[in-house]
């Protein structure tokens, strides 16, 4: 019984002695000016993340619409774009019958780096508008033939580059 007792305190001993040391080096990203928006070699694919794959909305056009946990109705695209730098305004719009149904709310990025070299932000939080205002606005878009279009500028000297899809709303 001693022993264990003795046991118990010097691993009790040993373990107030030690410190633990938590590594994470910062990381500053700073503009390179190198990659800018508008020079036209931007590859820019709007689509959806579905079981973890992007799917560009070419092969389907599906996008979801999902009522958020802490409120509001949302459609998510993903934006993969290669050639341009992280940091970037994001602006994301929806159009039903030439009628904006949708934006954007949050505007700026830090868009993350994907394992293919592409920046990317996998769900790009696109507000619907009047989704709780009028009585069957939200369900009345549900399988509609509507535009995305996203808009990525350069925060610095103003550059865009555009892109569009045409997609489908359904509930998610």
């Amino acid at each position: 019984m001693r022993a264990v007792a003795a046991l118990a305190l010097a691993a009790a001993a040993a373990g107030c002695q030690t410190q633990t040391r938590w590594i994470d080096p910062p990381v500053q990203w700073t503009a390179t000016g190198n990659d800018c928006l508008g020079d036209g070699s931007e590859e820019f694919t709007l689509g959806m993340y579905r079981e973890q794959l992007f799917t560009p909305f070419g092969d389907e056009p599906e996008a979801a619409i999902r009522t958020g946990f802490q409120g509001g109705v949302w459609c998510m695209p993903a934006v993969r774009v290669l050639g341009t730098e992280p940091a970037v305004k994001v602006i994301g719009e929806i159009e039903v019958d030439g009628k904006l149904v949708a934006r954007s709310v949050y505007a700026h990025y830090e868009l993350k780096l994907a394992p293919d070299g592409k920046c990317e932000e996998q769900q790009l939080p696109i507000q619907i508008l009047d989704a709780f205002a009028k009585e069957g606005a939200l369900t009345g878009l549900f399988g509609k033939k509507a535009t995305l279009r996203v808009i990525l500028q350069n925060k610095l000297d103003g550059k865009q580059v555009k892109a569009s899809a045409s997609i489908i709303l359904v509930e998610g």
